[in-house]
């Protein structure tokens, strides 16, 4: 078993019940709100290669699919049970999936994609920095990075009504972590320019858009 299984079971434990909740809210992530961003942000680069990194239950494939009826899409994911249900929507769109641990140099080539994303994965890694570095080896120049993240709010609001227990406490801190203006430091750090910065339900998520320099 990878670190990064390992990680994400101490994180999830049933992942049956995480994929399940993955896909009831899908919706709101891939609502009005992202693909504005993507239509102002991210189509005007044209892409004919996207790469889906942590693909979960596959289901943004066969919307990019829709919009990027010729491209050349790629998804890599590693946890067994999101394979289960990311087969059939990667077989649905067309897409090539790859079982592939993110916490290792990805298995893709240089200067390959015109498109990263990232939806709910920075958080899940136990040390995610890296993963902007490969982001950046697999886009082309010009090319851009679309990171969906939680990002940093108070523990109260977080916490609502229910108990703080250790579990509770522990996804805090790892969905809790960075504030947007961390994660675009982060992305500059590895070599990106911040195009734009989208706060999500109240502040609780960011969509930030990141570009490779074409120069």
């Amino acid at each position: 078993m990878s670190s990064s299984l390992d990680h994400l079971q101490r994180h999830h434990g049933d992942f049956t019940e995480f994929r399940d909740a993955m896909i009831e809210t899908s919706a709101g992530r891939f609502g009005p709100i992202w693909w504005g961003v993507w239509d102002q942000h991210v189509a005007p680069v044209e892409p004919r290669a996207v790469l889906d990194l942590g693909t979960g239950p596959g289901l943004l494939l066969p919307m990019l699919r829709v919009r990027l009826p010729e491209a050349r899409l790629v998804a890599l994911e590693v946890q067994p049970v999101m394979l289960e249900t990311a087969r059939a929507h990667a077989d649905d769109a067309d897409a090539e999936l790859i079982v592939a641990d993110l916490a290792h140099p990805l298995p893709v080539e240089d200067a390959a994609f015109d498109v990263v994303t990232a939806v709910m994965v920075f958080h899940e890694m136990a040390f995610p920095p890296p993963l902007l570095g490969e982001a950046f080896r697999a886009l082309r120049p010009g090319g851009r990075l679309v990171l969906y993240d939680w990002v940093r709010w108070d523990l109260s609001d977080y916490l609502g009504d229910r108990d703080l227990t250790p579990d509770v406490l522990q996804h805090f801190r790892e969905h809790c972590l960075f504030s947007p203006d961390d994660l675009a430091f982060l992305c500059r750090r590895a070599g990106f320019t911040p195009v734009e910065v989208v706060g999500r339900k109240g502040g609780h998520f960011a969509i930030l858009v990141v570009e490779k320099p074409a120069g």
